[in-house]
């Protein structure tokens, strides 16, 4: 059966701050595509990238119903989010209560509709304002919370996998985004998760 892989989230996954290869989900797409070029191979893996900046966990959970009644598709939704949740901008951020009840729906509905889920993150990031870091910080808990609580989940755990390296060499010059190097270590982190519950 073929097996439907949606790579959604914001900033994190969506590319910025790598742009040779378009960030770790364009590399892990082309990987998975390539893995095995034969026509069977391809048509059971199907790669979605959905994630985009600015693209919040209220997006996530819209874009993942509409996507996971797909016929004749297993889901594997690969999720990154948190960083355009907790940044405040005149438009309003997602508030702490709606950014954990959000994720609490994405994984009650994995659970529901046995879809396998791999959470990427909390990504580590430097805000301009002491307000933005607290919020991303609680952001990243309840993320960590999420994932370590539903059953069956991977959880790419970004701070970790960042921590021998200092700031500069694994992300942007902004420090809002992974850079080249920083997204090379979350392809493999990710690739390796897929392969861990057996969506590759």
């Amino acid at each position: 059966m073929r097996r439907l892989i949606i790579i959604d989230g914001g900033t994190a996954a969506s590319g910025d701050g790598d742009i040779a290869r378009g960030g770790w989900a364009k590399s892990l797409r082309g990987a998975i595509l390539d893995k095995n070029p034969t026509k069977e191979r391809t048509m059971r893996h199907t790669v979605d990238i959905l994630a985009d900046r600015g693209r919040t966990i209220v997006d996530v959970a819209k874009d993942l119903r509409q996507s996971s009644h797909r016929k004749g598709s297993l889901v594997t939704l690969v999720m990154a989010v948190g960083v355009d949740d907790a940044y405040i901008r005149p438009q309003g951020s997602v508030s702490e209560p709606r950014f954990a009840a959000g994720l609490q729906d994405i994984a009650n509905f994995v659970s529901e509709q046995e879809t396998k889920l791999v959470v990427v993150g909390p990504q580590p990031t430097i805000y301009k304002t002491g307000a933005e870091q607290q919020r991303a910080a609680l952001y990243a808990a309840h993320l960590a919370e999420i994932a370590t609580a539903t059953i069956g989940m991977e959880f790419v755990d970004t701070a970790a996998i960042f921590s021998p390296y200092p700031d500069y060499q694994v992300m942007d010059s902004a420090n809002m985004s992974p850079n080249a190097l920083g997204h090379e270590l979350l392809f493999h982190a990710v690739k390796r998760s897929l392969e861990d519950n057996g969506t590759l």
